[in-house]
């Protein structure tokens, strides 16, 4: 049937200037007698022999040819396997032409490597790499044959980059030559000796449609004839970059290492460094290149003292996560309690659990140290077998007292940030939500968090900002949902007039524009930012309990240079009616959804703020006992606190022990209580003096 096939391809041939012999006929392989001499190809004297399947007895050759005019497309491979990871460099084989030249082989050539399919060693899978070398860069040497016979050639070529083929994996090579027939390419093979798995063939020319083994396509097994050479790989390392040498992360501090195991990492990535990337941000691991691999860690709340944080793990495989965090800001991760989740099983996939925020953590920037392996025992520095280390910054934050009304930021990556912009005209963009009041009294301090668009942001702060609450239009008045209505207080804020504090800076989330409900932009942003306004008390809104009120707030500086977004709130605590924005026409407020795609689609949307106020002002500075009197107790008991780990000052722990109002406590507020008390000094502050000099809320 094939040679019938055949005449009808060769007339064609015939008709474009060329023909087939017509004694020739395709076939998938031919045996020969064997050429003698060592064939073994060393290669330059910094490469070694990483794989051989023998170059020396061959006793013929299996099709191996790609021809786009015949159609013809016979493919040969075999397996191999590491005991440990080699980089290969070059390849080398034995192979030639029957009904060919006699001395000059001209054929391109195809190298392809694969993985191994369903890891059971028996056929070729997914392709791994592919290299086309033209004729001129194959280094070819013939062997021997004469014209219109079997001529042998050995082949070598290198490799363009170098491959990294993993230990003890199972791979697969094939060789095929590329060019018209005839003649008819092969590549050599061994029927004496099978090393691995036998070589298998496949081609739909043939009517082999999967790989199929030699005994099947040739009725023996065959052992193709080449070899691989290159140099054993020197293991990849996955290195910490927190600041060094104040965190241990450098090989020369002993840094966190892990030899990259490609089954053990955290999130969805790994690559490896030639050392530590310490700098700053905690973000040198990230930035040396692609890919970005700091993503097994997310931190999904504000992280305040006394408080928990939940935070997400992504794990490749069950394993133990360490994680140490420097609460205390000192530049080590070695005092009690910075290892809250230390030696933890953990499972493979995601895990969410909650860490401890000690009472006592100092607020500002700190460091945090991940480290997941498949053994115990580790520590912050030092080597280990497999897995991952990720450092990052933390962001502990001032503790928000006397809490009103709190929808808190969703700091995961279903989090949103709804763009002020929408118009691009301030004087009409503008976003609100409501709440209720659960105590009469005033409001002093709006807290929100947000977000910049790609995270290209003003120098902060920078933006004015306009604050207002609204009454509250229920829904079937206007519309099918809730409003704002009546303006009741307002207030614009001015750069000075409040505070920023960044929360986060590896959390991936969305950026929405309302606009046009099919505009979102995933994983635009790391980075998000609290934005907290103090008003005194005699301007402060003051409301009724049971009462609903809206927050409203615009950006009044933007100026096309950035793009400023308001995050939404965890999606547990949206309350009543959707936030709204100023839609078309301006001026009426529509609702908002979660727009489509988004694992939340067609959901409520609800922002992320918090309303508190100022404590009553009910500590006495420097009375630090609480027993309502100034005496030497309170002297033994600033003294114990201080430097015998006693208990904290009550009721508010920098209140009631700063008496010289400096807003620390320290030896200083005893020499001045002493001074005070025994030799006629100043008295202590007074409470609204603290409150002036030191800020609102009180700490506690």
């Amino acid at each position: 049937m094939k040679k019938a096939c055949l005449l009808m391809v060769s007339m064609f041939l015939f008709a474009i200037g060329w023909s087939i012999a017509a004694e020739a006929e395709l076939t998938v392989g031919i045996r020969s007698a064997t050429p003698t001499g060592d064939q073994e190809w060393q290669g330059s004297s910094t490469k070694a022999i990483v794989w051989d399947n023998g170059m020396t007895d061959y006793d013929g050759l299996a099709a191996s040819q790609y021809d786009n005019v015949l159609l013809f497309d016979a493919l040969t491979a075999d397996d191999f396997e590491f005991s440990e990871d080699i980089e290969v460099m070059d390849v080398h084989w034995i192979g030639g032409y029957w009904n060919g030249p006699p001395d000059t082989g001209y054929f391109d050539w195809i190298v392809m490597f694969y993985e191994d399919s369903a890891g059971l060693g028996l056929a070729p899978g997914d392709i791994i790499d592919s290299f086309y070398f033209a004729n001129a860069d194959v280094n070819e040497t013939f062997i021997s044959g004469t014209a219109g016979s079997t001529n042998w050639f050995s082949y070598s070529v290198d490799l363009p980059y170098t491959l990294l083929f993993n230990a003890n994996t199972r791979y697969w090579i094939s060789i095929q030559g590329y060019g018209l027939y005839q003649p008819q390419s092969g590549w050599a093979y061994d029927d004496s000796l099978i090393i691995l798995q036998e070589g298998m063939f496949y081609s739909d020319y043939f009517g082999y449609t999967t790989w199929e083994t030699g005994t099947t396509v040739f009725g023996y097994a065959i052992n193709l004839c080449f070899q691989l050479t290159g140099e054993v790989a020197e293991p990849e390392i996955d290195w910490g970059d927190a600041p060094d040498p104040t965190y241990p992360t450098l090989a020369t501090s002993n840094g966190a290492s892990h030899v990259i195991d490609p089954t053990m990492y955290l999130g969805s990535v790994i690559d490896g460094e030639p050392d530590g990337q310490p700098i700053p941000t905690s973000l040198g691991d990230d930035n040396n290149g692609y890919p970005d691999d700091e993503d097994g860690i997310v931190i999904l709340d504000p992280v305040v003292p006394g408080n928990s944080a939940r935070i997400k793990i992504t794990t490749s495989a069950p394993g133990y996560l360490y994680i140490w965090i420097d609460w205390n800001a000192d530049g080590d991760w070695n005092d009690g309690g910075e290892a809250p989740a230390s030696g933890g099983a953990i499972g493979g996939g995601t895990n969410i659990f909650p860490i401890g925020v000690p009472a006592d953590a100092v607020p500002g920037v700190t460091y945090m140290r991940c480290r997941f392996s498949s053994v115990t025992g580790l520590t912050p520095e030092g080597p280990a077998p497999d897995g991952e280390v990720e450092d990052y910054r933390v962001f502990v934050l001032e503790p928000l007292e006397n809490v009103k009304w709190y929808q808190p930021p969703d700091l995961d990556n279903t989090g949103m940030d709804i763009c002020f912009s929408q118009w691009e005209t301030p004087e009409i963009d503008g976003l609100a939500d409501d709440f209720l009041c659960t105590e009469s009294g005033p409001i002093t301090d709006i807290h929100f968090w947000g977000s910049f668009l790609d995270d290209m942001f003003p120098q902060l702060p920078f933006q004015i900002f306009e604050l207002t609450i609204y009454s509250d239009v229920p829904a079937g008045v206007y519309a099918d949902w809730s409003m704002p209505g009546d303006i009741l207080w307002q207030s614009y804020r001015f750069p000075g007039d409040y505070g920023v504090s960044q929360i986060t800076d590896n959390n991936p989330e969305d950026f929405y524009w309302l606009i046009n409900q099919y505009f979102w932009l995933p994983d635009n942003h790391l980075n998000c930012y609290q934005y907290d306004f103090y008003f005194p008390p005699e301007s402060a809104f003051v409301q009724t309990e049971g009462t609903i009120y809206w927050l409203g707030i615009r950006d009044m500086t933007w100026d096309y240079s950035y793009y400023f977004g308001w995050k939404t709130t965890e999606f547990d605590y949206r309350w009543n009616d959707d936030a709204t924005w100023l839609c078309d026409p301006p001026y009426f407020w529509c609702d908002i959804h979660y727009p489509p795609g988004h694992e939340f689609m067609e959901a409520s949307l609800d922002l992320a703020f918090a309303l508190t106020t100022q404590a009553d002002c009910d500590c006495e500075p420097g009375e630090a006992n609480g027993d309502g009197t100034y005496n030497i107790f309170d002297l033994t008991y600033l003294i114990t606190y201080l430097y015998l780990s006693g208990p904290a000052p009550i009721p508010y722990e920098l209140c009631s022990c700063d008496a010289n109002c400096d807003c620390t406590c320290n030896i200083f507020d005893i020499t001045y209580l002493i001074d005070w008390l025994y030799r006629i000094g100043p008295a202590p502050c007074t409470c609204q003096q603290w409150l002036s000099a030191c800020g609102s809320p009180l700490r506690k």
